[in-house]
C-alpha cells in the first residue's frame, strides 16, 4: 500500500511537469488501490475461516483423544465453534 502512495505521488510529480494526465493516473491509481484492498480483506476473511476449520479439528480431535464418542465429539464441537463465533462476532476489529 506504501508503494501505491509512493507512486501516485510520483504521478502527481510527473504531471504538474506536463508529461502525464494527473487526473486520469491517480484516478486509476486509486481504483487499483481500492481493488488491491478489497482483495487484501477477502484473502483475510479466507484466512480466518481456514483457522477456524483448523480448530474445529483440533477441537474434535481433542475431545476423541479425550474419550468422547463420535456423535457426543462432534456435537460438543460444533457447541464450542458455535460459541466462538458469537464471541468473535461482538468483537469491532473483524
Amino acid at each position: 500500500m506504501e508503494a501505491n502512495k509512493t507512486f501516485q505521488s510520483e504521478i502527481a510529480n510527473l504531471s504538474a511537469q506536463g508529461i502525464i494526465s494527473a487526473t486520469e493516473n491517480i484516478a486509476f491509481e486509486k481504483k487499483k488501490s481500492a481493488e488491491l484492498e478489497l482483495l487484501k480483506q477477502r484473502e483475510l476473511e479466507l484466512q480466518a475461516k481456514r483457522e477456524l476449520v483448523t480448530s474445529a479439528v483440533t477441537t474434535y480431535a481433542g475431545y476423541i483423544q479425550g474419550g468422547e464418542s463420535g456423535a457426543n465429539a462432534l456435537a460438543s464441537t460444533i457447541t464450542d465453534i458455535s460459541v466462538l463465533k458469537s464471541f468473535i462476532n461482538t468483537l469491532d476489529f473483524f
